[in-house]
């Protein structure tokens, strides 16, 4: 799963991201934590040009930049690790050339979006995280920490620019409503946390209640398939999403390796051991199975392949 964070000057983006990547190692996640430009020694170089060089640069100049080290970054970093299963983080992304270079800087959004496709290769976000603020409180907020009050070459560009940036964001969410949540960046950080974790969570983990005869089955550390019947939800889950078994008090997490879909159950039995999905016997399955869901035998099902969150590999940060 993709997710990237954006949003104007002084609008906390740093923090919630902090925030948030506490939370993924809390719940043994497996993720990394990138930014734009940046993530490889290449794309540090281009942001060192973008962001420190004092030298007028007009926005045609600065989104090819941007989009030279964005198409670095996917192929080394972004790509492999979502092929790994990876919750991939990323601060700052093409949104951001389409707002900052796009709106503010008078570019054609068409001719900025074409050249994006071809550098992104597809590789668009699951989820966008705006944190929506005015020039005015963003700016404010930075000059009280001494840190941000050095203001790099594009964030010295002044009010009306980041007017812009601003409504061009407002603009792209409504444009992709589903792909973006908007958040007022203005309320307490522990407020913006809490939300942008509850947007996560309902893209990422997938929360099935399951009936309890069945989840006596459920053998904890042997079982390793999950069956469903067919519906059309099954296409938002993907190899590397968590899911949350609950019934009650009690959770048990697993991660998505695979989805398999049959006819019947029984025809998944043929392929799918038993003992995996936690019975002694195909015969048991399929009487515990009848009894569950007598008049469902011969709708699909989709087995769903997991793996336990206790064998993922160790968290892969990249330091930003």
């Amino acid at each position: 799963m993709l997710i990237t964070f954006e949003g104007g000057e002084g609008c906390g983006k740093s923090t919630q991201i902090k925030l948030f990547e506490k939370y993924l190692k809390e719940n043994n996640i497996d993720y990394i934590l990138s930014r734009e430009p940046g993530g490889t020694p290449l794309c540090e170089k281009i942001r060192t040009l973008l962001l420190e060089n004092k030298e007028d640069m007009n926005a045609k100049t600065e989104f090819l930049l941007f989009s030279s080290a964005r198409a670095e970054h996917v192929e080394k970093v972004v790509k492999p690790n979502l092929e790994a299963g990876k919750v991939v983080v990323l601060d700052r992304y093409y949104h951001s050339s389409y707002a900052y270079q796009g709106y503010a800087g008078g570019q054609n959004l068409n001719e900025l979006k074409a050249i994006t496709e071809f550098a992104i290769s597809f590789c668009v976000p699951d989820l966008v995280i705006l944190l929506d603020i005015n020039y005015e409180d963003g700016f404010a907020r930075k000059s009280m920490d001494e840190k941000l009050k050095k203001l790099d070459r594009i964030e010295s560009k002044g009010k009306a620019y980041h007017d812009a940036v601003r409504k061009g964001y407002l603009k792209l969410a409504q444009e992709e409503k589903d792909r973006f949540v908007v958040i007022d960046a203005t309320k307490g950080v522990e407020e913006l946390s809490k939300r942008i974790i509850e947007e996560f969570e309902k893209r990422f983990i997938h929360r099935m209640h399951i009936k309890e005869e069945y989840f006596k089955k459920i053998k904890s550390g042997e079982k390793n398939y999950e069956v469903r019947l067919y519906d059309e939800k099954r296409k938002r889950i993907k190899r590397g999403d968590m899911i949350v078994f609950q019934n009650g008090e009690r959770e048990v997490k697993r991660y998505v390796d695979n989805l398999f879909t049959f006819s019947t159950f029984e025809e998944m039995l043929d392929s799918v051991p038993a003992k995996n999905l936690g019975f002694s016997s195909k015969e048991e399955a399929l009487d515990v199975y009848k009894s569950l869901y007598p008049k469902k035998g011969d709708l699909k099902v989709l087995a769903i392949k997991l793996k336990n969150e206790k064998n993922q590999e160790k968290t892969n940060k990249i330091k930003t």
